[in-house]
């Protein structure tokens, strides 16, 4: 087993969907032999009246559950990410972090931000400041997205990077300033 496939084996990987896009998500994941909760992202959010809207988050076995998925289904190619956390990150902290970043703050006014979309990582990623990527990484070490050309895209931390970042998340890369307007 190469250093690569140890890492990923001592990682806690999380899918997180786009349902509205992907209304078929249980079907594609049991076609897929991947036998894991869908939980429901806006769950105990201030989102919560529209659950059925929002992304989804999944439990994965490994960095090539999501690899299989996105080869063999556009849809969640198209609209999801996944999230690799240390296996000493417990489940409601994941839950809790991803749920902050739903609703961020950039250039101090409340935005809802849909981080889940590949499609805004293609668009993004290269301009976006390094605090930024840390504090939407949180207590992740790898944050994973696939173009529609198969190419899996990555942001990355050391584990001696950032701590937890500071509530409501900010985000302050000129490239969300679209996202005022």
């Amino acid at each position: 087993m190469g250093i690569a496939q140890l890492e990923s084996a001592r990682l806690k990987h999380w899918l997180v969907v786009d349902t509205i896009n992907v209304p078929a998500l249980r079907f594609h994941l049991r076609e897929a032999a991947i036998h894991s909760i869908v939980q429901p992202l806006f769950l105990g959010s201030q989102f919560e009246h529209l659950l059925e809207l929002g992304p989804a988050l999944i439990k994965l076995d490994s960095e090539s559950h999501f690899q299989t998925l996105v080869s063999q289904n556009q849809q969640i190619r198209s609209n999801a990410i996944l999230f690799a956390f240390e296996s000493s990150v417990n489940e409601a902290a994941i839950f809790i972090h991803l749920q902050q970043l739903l609703y961020i703050h950039i250039n101090n006014q409340p935005v809802l931000f849909r981080f889940y979309s590949p499609q805004f990582w293609l668009n993004t990623n290269a301009d976006l400041l390094e605090s930024d990527k840390l504090t939407i990484l949180g207590p992740a070490r790898k944050l994973i997205w696939c173009d529609d050309e198969e190419t899996m895209n990555a942001i990355t931390r050391e584990a001696s990077q950032g701590g937890a970042p500071r509530l409501p998340y900010h985000l302050n890369s000129p490239v969300f300033d679209s996202l005022l307007t």
